[in-house]
């Protein structure tokens, strides 16, 4: 039993530590976003530090007569639910507008709030106490016990239940391939903490506690280095865009032209799929009259052709660095969320489809070798 008890010790500091660093790191890398998902995802990490400390304070306090390993005691099965819940708000902000958001985490909160309101007579009464497999096998019809059964289902299972749908293209500020993978990390986490509140076994607990760790700074580094910011927010950038009006200071038609080139070639702000000519001007501290005839002054037709043609390098590259990628997944990481208009403005640019200019290089490839 105290070897036992030292894991889950171990396991649960290793979390708290690792967790109260991303949450340090999180704060001073990039913390505003105009979609809210950097302190929504700060929240979520903080889940990891309460995991943590609910085990040690399990281990250290727990009443008199309660074995510290029975199976599915009420306080572990709901604390995980409702810490797996609240870990699924970070995809739904990153993926879904602000204003479908609140919808969202009502659906997401609706299975726990109502399991725990059926559970709560049990909580004054008194609820089936299960020490070992016998006991859930002989108690398994009790009312108490069939919720706490169908809420670890939820845990086991609720990360693999959004995988179909979570991911919205024409409202998301990040890529599927993030999304999915976070929401499979969350799965783990409810399939190992599920075992371990399941099963009363401390190794399982442990991993858990590891799984988190590992999990969110896996997660805190793609969110401050790699997830496309929305609206047009440049990376690194700690201050919201100024606001532009008409009667503001302009710089000289050179100085919105650098701007606009550290814009376009360092931080690949076309690659923003909510990128307008109002956010980019607000980037360039200019306004759109003003970023309008800069781009009219160095050749350029206007702002969508002058997004369009960087996007469009972008796929035309990747297509000859690899034939074989996803043309799907390429025109999404340019920046593109609509298939038809990925492919007519391909069209526009090249003259051929993306998958004929697939076609035509593989060809042109094989001409050329001996």
């Amino acid at each position: 039993m105290e070897t036992s008890i030292l894991i889950v010790l171990v396991g649960a500091s290793i979390n708290f530590a690792v967790s109260i660093g991303n949450i340090i790191y999180l704060i001073r890398k990039r913390r505003n976003t105009l979609d809210h998902s950097r302190r929504i995802l700060a929240f979520a990490v903080g889940i990891g530090v309460f995991i943590s400390l609910f085990n040690i304070v399990q281990i250290l306090y727990r009443p008199t007569g309660r074995d510290l390993f029975e199976l599915m005691p009420p306080e572990s099965v709901f604390s995980a639910l409702l810490a797996q819940t609240l870990l699924l708000l970070y995809p739904a902000a990153a993926v879904r507008s602000p204003k479908n958001a609140p919808v969202y985490f009502g659906a997401l909160l609706a299975p726990w709030v109502l399991l725990f309101l059926l559970f709560l007579p049990f909580i004054i009464k008194g609820w089936t106490i299960l020490l070992s497999w016998d006991d859930l096998l002989q108690n398994r019809n009790c009312p108490d016990v069939l919720l706490r059964l169908t809420a670890l289902f939820f845990l086991i299972s609720y990360g693999l239940f959004l995988l179909p749908w979570n991911y919205k293209l024409k409202q998301a500020h990040a890529r599927p391939r993030g999304i999915n993978l976070y929401s499979l990390g969350v799965f783990g986490f409810g399939l190992l903490m599920g075992a371990a509140v399941l099963t009363g076994s401390a190794l399982l607990r442990t991993l858990s506690n590891i799984w988190i760790a590992a999990f969110f700074y896996v997660v805190v580094q793609y969110e401050s280095e790699r997830r496309p910011l929305p609206q047009s927010q440049r990376a690194g950038d700690d201050t919201p865009p100024r606001k532009s009006t008409p009667d503001a200071a302009v710089p000289i038609s050179e100085d919105i032209w650098a701007n606009l080139c550290k814009l376009m070639d360092e931080d690949e702000i076309w690659r923003d799929p909510d990128l307008t000519l109002k956010r980019l001007a607000q980037q360039c501290t200019t306004n759109t009259t003003y970023l309008s005839d800069t781009l009219k002054e160095h050749g350029e037709t206007g702002f969508v052709d002058f997004v369009n043609k960087r996007r469009i390098d972008y796929v035309t590259s990747a297509i000859e660095q690899n034939p074989d990628a996803d043309l799907k997944t390429l025109f999404q990481e340019a920046g593109y969320r609509s298939r038809s208009t990925a492919w007519r403005n391909f069209k526009e640019a090249t003259g051929v489809s993306p998958s004929e200019y697939r076609d035509l290089f593989h060809k042109n490839n094989t001409d050329d070798q001996p």
